[in-house]
Formats: structure tokens, C-alpha cells, sequence
């Protein structure tokens, strides 16, 4: 059972892993590390590495339950700093977004979890058919 758990290093996958042999895909706090653009391309990656039926976990920081928990005043000014700018954050998410790409390249949505002190989501979805994901070619 091939299972991956991106990083910022590995998450192109075509290096290591043969179309449609991956079981399993896990980034739990992928989703912030890349630009729009960059998670565009590298979705469509993840989904061929998939097998039918493989399961993906996204995840990243929700820009509407951080705007949410800093007007509550319910972080701490050093904690939303880090969220900010401690990483190379690059692109902002919400649940919704994630959801609907995730859909539009033919997963289906199986759970949902939240870390509320860390403002994260985590999507768990499963691979339901074979996507031929079009990238747009610079």
C-alpha cells in the first residue's frame, strides 16, 4: 500500500510515483506553502498518482476562522503573527474552496475536521474515476 505525506520538498509526486499508484495522498498543511497556480498544477498531480477509489487529505489554514478568532480576540498576537508569516504561506484557503476544487477533479468529500486553536481544516476525500486534469501551459 503506497501512502505519501507531502511536504514543501516532495510535493511534486511524478518523481517517485507511477500514475494511479498511490493509495493514499496526506497534507495536512500543504495547501498554504504553494500559490494558487502552483496547487492548480500540483492537484492535478495528486489526483493522477491516485488510484481509483484512493483517498487525498488536504489541508490548510482557513482564512475565514482566522479572521473569525482574531476579531473574538481568541489568538494571541504572536500566534496569528506565526500563521501569517512564520512559513512561506502563499496562498489563502477556506473549506469551501477546498472542497469545490477537490470536487471538480472528481473526489468525494468524506470528512471535515477542524483544529480550532491553529485556525487549520483538514479535507478528507476519496478518488471516485480517472480525471484527465488539463494544467494550464505557460
Amino acid at each position: 500500500k503506497m501512502k505519501i505525506k507531502l511536504t514543501a520538498e516532495n510535493a511534486d509526486v511524478n518523481k517517485y510515483c507511477m500514475e494511479a499508484q498511490a493509495e493514499e495522498i496526506e497534507g495536512p498543511d500543504i495547501l498554504d506553502l504553494f500559490s494558487t497556480d502552483e496547487l492548480e498544477q500540483l492537484m492535478g498531480v495528486w489526483e493522477k498518482a491516485l488510484k481509483v477509489g484512493g483517498k487525498i487529505i488536504l489541508g490548510g489554514t482557513d482564512i475565514f476562522l482566522l479572521s473569525k478568532n482574531i476579531i473574538n480576540r481568541k489568538i494571541e498576537l504572536v500566534d496569528i503573527n506565526n500563521i501569517l508569516y512564520g512559513s512561506p504561506k502563499k496562498s489563502i484557503t477556506s473549506i469551501e474552496s477546498t472542497k469545490e476544487f477537490l470536487i471538480s477533479l472528481g473526489f468525494e468529500i468524506s470528512n471535515i475536521e477542524f483544529d480550532y486553536d491553529k485556525c487549520l481544516y483538514f479535507v478528507e476525500a476519496y478518488k471516485l474515476w480517472m480525471l484527465r486534469f488539463q494544467t494550464k501551459k505557460n
